[in-house]
Protein backbone atom coordinates (compact mmCIF):
# COMPACT_ATOMS: atom_id res chain seq x y z
CA UNK A 1 0.00 0.00 0.00
CA UNK A 2 1.57 3.26 -1.28
CA UNK A 3 1.12 6.28 1.42
CA UNK A 4 1.57 9.72 0.84
CA UNK A 5 0.75 11.40 4.16
CA UNK A 6 0.07 10.38 7.74
CA UNK A 7 -1.62 11.77 10.59
CA UNK A 8 -0.65 11.22 14.28
CA UNK A 9 -4.65 10.05 14.41
CA UNK A 10 -3.46 7.17 11.90
CA UNK A 11 -0.61 5.69 13.44
CA UNK A 12 -2.70 5.80 16.81
CA UNK A 13 -5.40 3.83 15.09
CA UNK A 14 -3.00 1.52 13.51
CA UNK A 15 -1.71 1.09 17.12
CA UNK A 16 -4.39 0.20 18.26
CA UNK A 17 -5.41 -2.31 15.89
CA UNK A 18 -3.85 -2.73 12.09
CA UNK A 19 -6.94 -4.63 11.14
CA UNK A 20 -8.75 -1.52 12.36
CA UNK A 21 -6.86 0.61 10.38
CA UNK A 22 -7.10 -1.75 7.32
CA UNK A 23 -11.12 -1.42 7.51
CA UNK A 24 -11.16 2.14 8.10
CA UNK A 25 -8.46 3.16 5.21
CA UNK A 26 -7.83 0.29 2.92
CA UNK A 27 -11.62 -0.91 2.76
CA UNK A 28 -13.36 2.34 3.95
CA UNK A 29 -15.80 0.88 5.93
CA UNK A 30 -18.18 3.19 7.28
CA UNK A 31 -17.49 3.90 11.30
CA UNK A 32 -20.39 4.29 13.50
CA UNK A 33 -20.30 6.74 16.68
CA UNK A 34 -20.91 6.05 20.22
CA UNK A 35 -23.09 8.48 22.57
CA UNK A 36 -19.69 9.03 23.99
CA UNK A 37 -17.36 10.04 20.84
CA UNK A 38 -20.84 12.24 20.27
CA UNK A 39 -20.19 13.88 22.67
CA UNK A 40 -16.91 14.49 22.80
CA UNK A 41 -17.21 15.90 18.91
CA UNK A 42 -20.12 18.04 20.25
CA UNK A 43 -18.07 19.70 23.32
CA UNK A 44 -14.79 20.13 20.67
CA UNK A 45 -17.00 21.88 18.06
CA UNK A 46 -18.92 24.36 20.85
CA UNK A 47 -15.44 24.93 21.84
CA UNK A 48 -14.14 25.85 18.07
CA UNK A 49 -17.27 28.22 17.43
CA UNK A 50 -16.41 30.09 20.43
CA UNK A 51 -12.84 30.14 19.98
CA UNK A 52 -12.84 31.40 16.03
CA UNK A 53 -14.38 34.02 16.63
CA UNK A 54 -12.95 35.15 20.10
CA UNK A 55 -9.24 35.30 17.89
CA UNK A 56 -10.73 38.76 16.81
CA UNK A 57 -13.20 39.83 19.30
CA UNK A 58 -11.06 38.86 22.04
CA UNK A 59 -14.56 37.85 23.89
CA UNK A 60 -16.34 34.62 24.64
CA UNK A 61 -19.21 33.76 23.43
CA UNK A 62 -22.76 33.52 25.78
CA UNK A 63 -22.99 30.41 27.28
CA UNK A 64 -26.34 29.52 26.76
CA UNK A 65 -25.76 30.28 23.15
CA UNK A 66 -23.10 27.49 23.17
CA UNK A 67 -25.27 25.42 25.78
CA UNK A 68 -27.39 25.48 22.28
CA UNK A 69 -24.53 24.76 19.57
CA UNK A 70 -23.49 21.47 22.18
CA UNK A 71 -26.96 20.28 21.83
CA UNK A 72 -27.35 20.67 18.44
CA UNK A 73 -24.02 19.21 17.68
CA UNK A 74 -25.17 15.83 20.10
CA UNK A 75 -29.03 16.09 18.11
CA UNK A 76 -28.33 15.83 14.86
CA UNK A 77 -25.39 13.35 14.62
CA UNK A 78 -26.70 10.78 11.74
CA UNK A 79 -23.48 8.35 12.68
CA UNK A 80 -24.66 7.29 15.80
CA UNK A 81 -28.19 5.10 16.63
CA UNK A 82 -29.27 6.43 19.66
CA UNK A 83 -31.10 2.95 20.44
CA UNK A 84 -28.23 0.69 21.08
CA UNK A 85 -26.16 3.47 23.17
CA UNK A 86 -25.75 2.89 26.62
CA UNK A 87 -27.04 6.48 27.31
CA UNK A 88 -29.90 8.20 26.01
CA UNK A 89 -29.32 11.56 23.78
CA UNK A 90 -31.30 13.16 26.58
CA UNK A 91 -28.59 12.15 29.10
CA UNK A 92 -25.76 13.55 27.16
CA UNK A 93 -27.35 16.47 26.59
CA UNK A 94 -27.99 16.82 30.35
CA UNK A 95 -24.19 15.69 31.22
CA UNK A 96 -22.95 18.47 29.04
CA UNK A 97 -24.24 21.23 30.42
CA UNK A 98 -22.22 20.93 33.69
CA UNK A 99 -19.16 20.44 31.86
CA UNK A 100 -19.65 23.25 29.00
CA UNK A 101 -20.74 25.62 31.69
CA UNK A 102 -17.49 25.05 33.86
CA UNK A 103 -15.07 25.44 30.52
CA UNK A 104 -16.65 28.43 29.90
CA UNK A 105 -16.58 30.22 33.25
CA UNK A 106 -13.33 28.73 34.45
CA UNK A 107 -11.07 28.00 31.33
CA UNK A 108 -12.01 30.03 27.94
CA UNK A 109 -11.57 33.15 30.04
CA UNK A 110 -8.02 32.24 30.00
CA UNK A 111 -7.13 31.21 26.77
CA UNK A 112 -6.77 33.81 23.69
CA UNK A 113 -6.34 32.16 20.28
CA UNK A 114 -4.35 32.88 17.82
CA UNK A 115 -5.32 30.60 15.22
CA UNK A 116 -7.73 27.57 15.24
CA UNK A 117 -8.17 24.54 13.57
CA UNK A 118 -4.88 24.82 12.17
CA UNK A 119 -3.92 22.69 9.51
CA UNK A 120 -0.44 21.71 8.69
CA UNK A 121 1.75 19.75 7.04
CA UNK A 122 5.26 18.91 6.85
CA UNK A 123 7.87 17.21 4.36
CA UNK A 124 10.12 14.99 6.01
CA UNK A 125 14.16 14.01 4.15
CA UNK A 126 14.53 10.75 2.43
CA UNK A 127 10.59 9.88 3.22
CA UNK A 128 7.50 9.50 0.54
CA UNK A 129 4.66 10.66 2.69
CA UNK A 130 4.13 13.50 5.29
CA UNK A 131 3.13 14.09 8.27
CA UNK A 132 -0.28 15.91 8.36
CA UNK A 133 -2.89 17.29 11.34
CA UNK A 134 -5.11 19.68 12.34
CA UNK A 135 -4.30 21.61 15.53
CA UNK A 136 -7.38 22.23 17.62
CA UNK A 137 -5.85 25.72 18.91
CA UNK A 138 -2.33 27.86 18.90
CA UNK A 139 -2.55 30.46 22.00
CA UNK A 140 -1.63 34.20 21.33
CA UNK A 141 1.30 34.83 23.27
CA UNK A 142 1.14 38.01 23.32
CA UNK A 143 3.51 38.57 20.39
CA UNK A 144 3.36 39.43 17.03
CA UNK A 145 4.62 36.82 15.55
CA UNK A 146 2.66 32.91 14.87
CA UNK A 147 1.43 32.45 18.02
CA UNK A 148 2.61 30.25 21.06
CA UNK A 149 1.88 26.96 22.03
CA UNK A 150 -0.27 23.91 20.85
CA UNK A 151 -3.42 23.53 22.81
CA UNK A 152 -5.65 20.12 22.63
CA UNK A 153 -8.99 19.88 24.23
CA UNK A 154 -10.59 16.25 25.10
CA UNK A 155 -13.15 14.53 26.77
CA UNK A 156 -13.09 11.73 29.63
CA UNK A 157 -14.65 9.60 31.64
CA UNK A 158 -11.86 10.04 34.01
CA UNK A 159 -9.25 12.35 34.17
CA UNK A 160 -5.40 11.02 34.56
CA UNK A 161 -4.48 10.01 37.82
CA UNK A 162 -2.07 11.62 40.15
CA UNK A 163 0.88 9.23 40.71
CA UNK A 164 1.45 8.41 44.30
CA UNK A 165 4.80 9.41 44.35
CA UNK A 166 3.70 13.18 43.70
CA UNK A 167 5.20 13.43 40.39
CA UNK A 168 2.97 15.29 37.78
CA UNK A 169 -0.14 13.66 36.20
CA UNK A 170 0.44 12.15 32.77
CA UNK A 171 -1.99 12.03 29.30
CA UNK A 172 -2.87 9.08 27.94
CA UNK A 173 0.09 8.14 25.43
CA UNK A 174 -1.93 8.64 22.33
CA UNK A 175 -2.87 12.03 23.28
CA UNK A 176 0.39 12.85 24.03
CA UNK A 177 1.75 11.35 20.66
CA UNK A 178 -0.71 13.66 19.19
CA UNK A 179 0.25 16.93 20.80
CA UNK A 180 3.56 15.99 20.72
CA UNK A 181 3.10 15.40 17.25
CA UNK A 182 1.93 18.89 16.84
CA UNK A 183 4.57 20.66 18.57
CA UNK A 184 7.49 19.26 16.24
CA UNK A 185 5.24 20.93 13.34
CA UNK A 186 4.84 24.33 15.07
CA UNK A 187 8.50 24.40 15.65
CA UNK A 188 9.22 23.55 12.37
CA UNK A 189 6.66 26.40 10.83
CA UNK A 190 7.93 29.02 12.94
CA UNK A 191 11.45 28.08 13.56
CA UNK A 192 11.30 28.63 17.24
CA UNK A 193 12.32 25.23 19.59
CA UNK A 194 10.63 26.94 22.47
CA UNK A 195 7.03 25.98 21.75
CA UNK A 196 5.40 23.71 23.82
CA UNK A 197 2.26 21.94 24.50
CA UNK A 198 -0.93 21.53 26.44
CA UNK A 199 -3.72 19.22 27.42
CA UNK A 200 -6.76 20.09 28.62
CA UNK A 201 -9.18 17.34 29.51
CA UNK A 202 -13.19 17.70 30.58
CA UNK A 203 -14.61 15.24 32.61
CA UNK A 204 -17.88 14.02 30.89
CA UNK A 205 -21.05 14.99 33.23
CA UNK A 206 -19.11 16.97 36.02
CA UNK A 207 -18.05 20.28 36.29
CA UNK A 208 -14.21 18.89 36.98
CA UNK A 209 -11.29 19.41 34.82
CA UNK A 210 -7.76 19.29 34.37
CA UNK A 211 -4.89 20.86 31.57
CA UNK A 212 -1.51 19.49 31.85
CA UNK A 213 1.32 21.28 30.35
CA UNK A 214 3.68 18.89 28.31
CA UNK A 215 7.45 19.76 27.86
CA UNK A 216 9.36 18.54 25.17
CA UNK A 217 13.39 18.39 24.32
CA UNK A 218 15.25 18.80 21.50
CA UNK A 219 15.04 15.06 20.33
CA UNK A 220 11.38 15.79 20.02
CA UNK A 221 11.46 15.96 16.02
CA UNK A 222 13.97 12.77 16.50
CA UNK A 223 11.39 10.64 18.41
CA UNK A 224 8.03 11.16 16.37
CA UNK A 225 9.57 10.81 13.07
CA UNK A 226 10.86 7.26 14.52
CA UNK A 227 7.12 6.48 15.53
CA UNK A 228 6.21 7.38 11.77
CA UNK A 229 8.35 5.43 10.45
CA UNK A 230 7.35 2.41 12.24
CA UNK A 231 3.96 2.81 11.20
CA UNK A 232 4.92 3.71 7.64
CA UNK A 233 6.97 0.59 6.73
CA UNK A 234 4.23 -1.93 8.71
CA UNK A 235 1.45 -0.16 5.82
CA UNK A 236 3.99 -0.11 3.19
CA UNK A 237 4.32 -4.08 3.40
CA UNK A 238 0.64 -4.37 4.18
CA UNK A 239 0.89 -5.77 7.20
CA UNK A 240 -2.69 -6.44 8.98
CA UNK A 241 -2.66 -8.12 12.27
CA UNK A 242 -5.68 -8.40 14.67
CA UNK A 243 -5.02 -6.85 18.36
CA UNK A 244 -7.69 -8.80 20.05
CA UNK A 245 -5.95 -8.12 23.72
CA UNK A 246 -6.18 -4.39 23.05
CA UNK A 247 -8.63 -3.49 25.69
CA UNK A 248 -10.72 -1.64 22.97
CA UNK A 249 -10.72 -4.78 21.00
CA UNK A 250 -14.94 -5.16 21.88
CA UNK A 251 -18.35 -5.45 19.75
CA UNK A 252 -18.56 -2.25 21.62
CA UNK A 253 -15.67 0.16 20.75
CA UNK A 254 -15.43 -1.32 16.76
CA UNK A 255 -17.66 -1.12 14.33
CA UNK A 256 -16.08 -3.40 12.24
CA UNK A 257 -16.13 -6.87 14.67
CA UNK A 258 -18.26 -8.36 12.16
CA UNK A 259 -15.73 -8.52 9.59
CA UNK A 260 -13.09 -9.21 11.60
CA UNK A 261 -14.39 -12.47 12.87
CA UNK A 262 -15.57 -13.54 9.01
CA UNK A 263 -11.57 -12.74 8.12
CA UNK A 264 -10.18 -13.39 11.27
CA UNK A 265 -12.19 -16.16 12.73
CA UNK A 266 -12.41 -15.77 16.58
CA UNK A 267 -15.07 -13.98 18.62
CA UNK A 268 -14.88 -10.83 19.55
CA UNK A 269 -16.05 -9.93 22.81
CA UNK A 270 -19.36 -8.22 23.39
Amino acid sequence: MNITSLSPSMVNLYNQCPYKFYCSYCLQLPRMGSAYTAYGCAFHAMAEENFFQKVNTHQDLPIDLLLDFFRDGLQYRDDVDWKDQPESLDDMKDQGVKTVKAYMLNVAPGIQPKLVEHQWSMEIKNRPWAITGKIDLIEDDGNDGDGGDVYELKTANKLPAKPRNGSPPKPKGDHDFQVSTYVMGRRAETGRSDVQGRIHYGLRGSDKSMTLPLSYGDDLAQKVVSSFDYVAKCIQREWWPVFRSHYLCSRKYCSFWETCQDDNGGEVEK
